[in-house]
């Protein structure tokens, strides 16, 4: 990202990656698939960070539920 910006004169950026812990009730809260899934989602996080691989997620569920921030998701 900062290459590209920097060949396109633009400022850089720079990101700090920040990992959030989730509680024991936040992977209970939705019962047993919602905890099996907030699992599923820290591996992966996990996994990504051991790797230096970046995921840029955004409140995932949501964008899940609602479609959005999706390329074929169109308003009507």
């Amino acid at each position: 990202l900062n290459r590209s910006y920097g060949e396109l004169g633009f400022k850089l950026c720079f990101v700090v990656p920040l990992v959030l812990g989730m509680s024991r009730i936040t992977l209970l809260a939705n019962g047993v698939l919602g905890g099996y899934s907030a699992r599923l989602v820290t591996a992966t996080l996990i996994k990504a960070s051991l790797w230096n691989q970046v995921d840029w997620i955004q409140d995932a569920k949501a964008c899940v539920i609602s479609g959005t921030q999706f390329e074929s998701h169109q308003k009507y």
